[in-house]
């Protein structure tokens, strides 16, 4: 659904994309203990989303790699 048709289901993608947030803001060492594929399919995720036509949508997926940057950064395994 996110990478085959950018245009069908938008309020779902944004629904999605806004979950992704909530989790990375909430719930950032459940990411962690992700493994390393699943972790890259949520990263591949926020990175389809960059290219979405609606702006709100590419807006949140922005916002959310901003957060996880930051979370990253200053997670005690980041050197």
């Amino acid at each position: 659904m996110i990478t085959k048709n950018f245009e069908d289901y938008p309020e779902h993608r944004l629904k999605f994309f806004s979950l992704l947030r909530a989790i990375a803001t909430h719930c950032f060492p459940a990411l962690i203990q992700l493994s390393s594929e699943q972790l890259k399919l949520v990263m591949d995720s926020i990175i389809w989303a960059f290219r979405h036509t609606e702006r709100n949508i590419a807006e949140t997926s922005l916002n959310l790699l901003l957060e996880m940057l930051k979370r990253f950064a200053s997670f005690e395994f980041c050197n």
